[in-house]
């Protein structure tokens, strides 16, 4: 008979810059420690995150009927009411920045609902992890702060 347990020393390579890898890894509530202190190390002191409260839907349908629809790689909201989105991208091309403007105001609108107050709107993070480097046109676009 088979023995199809893993044995004490088995070990699984997950490569993290891949949609599946991270998505399997951060996007597991299990595993939402380990998102937390990626979160942490990447955010400034005043937007770091207890708690993960919840784990939000990555399929964003469109407002208006020809709409874009779209799918994100990761987004969680923490007990403070902050969003965070965090997408990997393995190839980057020239409109990655403005997709990702496009990520998060979508994000920082759907928060208001008729009636609200804008004093209800919470802060929205966007989180890039590049496999390759930016192509920057001059160092002083570099964030030297981290």
């Amino acid at each position: 008979m088979k023995n199809n347990t893993l044995s004490k020393d088995h070990r699984v390579y997950v490569n993290l810059l891949s949609d599946v890898g991270f998505k399997i890894v951060f996007g597991n509530p299990q595993n939402k420690s380990i998102l937390i202190g990626l979160l942490n190390l990447v955010l400034p002191p005043e937007a770091h995150v207890q708690d993960i409260e919840t784990y939000l839907d990555r399929e964003r349908t469109p407002t208006f009927l020809e709409g874009k629809k779209t799918l994100l790689d990761l987004i969680c909201r923490d007990d403070r009411g902050q969003t965070f989105e965090v997408e990997i991208q393995r190839d980057v091309e020239s409109s990655f920045f403005k997709r990702c403007v496009f990520y998060a105001s979508d994000l920082y609108h759907s928060q208001m609902e008729a009636g609200n107050n804008f004093d209800i709107l919470k802060p929205v993070y966007l989180i890039s992890f590049l496999e390759r480097k930016w192509p920057h046109r001059d160092e002083s676009e570099w964030d030297t702060n981290r």
